[in-house]
């Protein structure tokens, strides 16, 4: 029988286990980036899991000063880490972006669907890469694969957003269907993203999906969310799924109560005040044992 290939979460764990430890490297970036990225390392502080952070400097700032947002540092810090944690969006050259986009309730104006009785996928645009998908999915019937045009497919997101498990897009449609998909589920501030290189690489960068938000930045009004569901997937990658699960757990449960969101939220917390309750949460969780990991977002 032919091996199935393994998935991204069945990759090679970070090869910077050091005595159990592992190594992260963070680049908090620009604008707003710094501030999640403290945050992020709040909550994964309160799951307890033993994280090794290497930072460097990166975006414009690094620019200014070197006249370049990323140098061959950064690439051998990524070699040695084999995984990122970065403050906004976009570095490497990895071979796939995943956003995971999860509706929540109770969030007005959002509505709610259930998942589809068979795992379905659809995917854009001729050429190569449509014909290698083609070829890729022969290999797994389980999944119900389909193709649909551009323009169709966004209507349709909009129409019924939990007809598919998986879209399969190139660079610039995936640009347009992921911020398609942050919007249905509340903005982009509750959809986090993760890059993947060659499963026996084991190597990957998790981002929030926004920009750098200059105009909130140093403000305490970001929401952290993207960050913090992103850190849950790197928990995923690193081999540590119940703490990922404490994390995902936290979230939903903080976003769902709205007593202290941000104000893109409806609330009227800032981005600290908002860490601390899912810390809280994730320290709550830790504690009695339980959050059992719920599906990855």
């Amino acid at each position: 029988l032919k091996a199935r290939p393994p998935t991204f979460f069945e990759m090679t764990p970070s090869r910077g286990l050091r005595s159990g430890t592992h190594r992260v490297l963070c680049l908090p970036g620009d604008g707003v980036g710094p501030e999640l990225l403290r945050a992020a390392q709040r909550v994964l502080r309160a799951t307890g899991v033993p994280i090794e952070y290497e930072t460097l400097d990166y975006g414009n700032s690094l620019a200014q000063k070197v006249g370049r947002s990323i140098t061959e540092e950064h690439f051998a810090a990524f070699e040695r880490t084999r995984c990122i944690l970065k403050g906004l969006r976009s570095v490497c050259q990895c071979e796939a972006r995943l956003v995971h986009a999860r509706f929540w309730q109770p969030l007005p104006g959002h509505r709610s669907c259930g998942h589809p009785r068979e795992h379905r996928g659809s995917l854009l645009r001729p050429g190569l890469f449509l014909e290698c998908s083609r070829v890729v999915a022969k290999e797994y019937p389980s999944i119900r694969y389909s193709e649909q045009l551009a323009d169709s497919l966004l209507t349709a997101m909009v129409l019924d957003p939990g007809a598919w498990d998986v879209l399969l897009c190139e660079n610039l449609y995936g640009d347009l269907v992921s911020d398609l998909a942050a919007g249905l589920v509340g903005g982009l501030g509750l959809a986090p993203a993760g890059q993947f290189g060659d499963a026996t690489g084991g190597m990957a960068l998790f981002e929030p999906c926004h920009g750098s938000a200059p105009d909130i930045a140093g403000k305490d009004l970001a929401n952290p969310c993207s960050l913090l569901l992103s850190a849950a997937m790197m928990l995923d990658f690193l081999g540590e799924p119940k703490a990922a699960g404490w994390v995902r757990s936290s979230v939903a449960s903080v976003v769902n109560e709205g007593r202290c969101t941000t104000p893109d939220l409806g609330g009227t917390a800032g981005t600290q005040a908002m860490t601390e309750a899912v810390a809280d949460e994730v320290e709550r969780l830790r504690v009695i044992g339980s959050g059992e990991p719920l599906s990855r977002l």
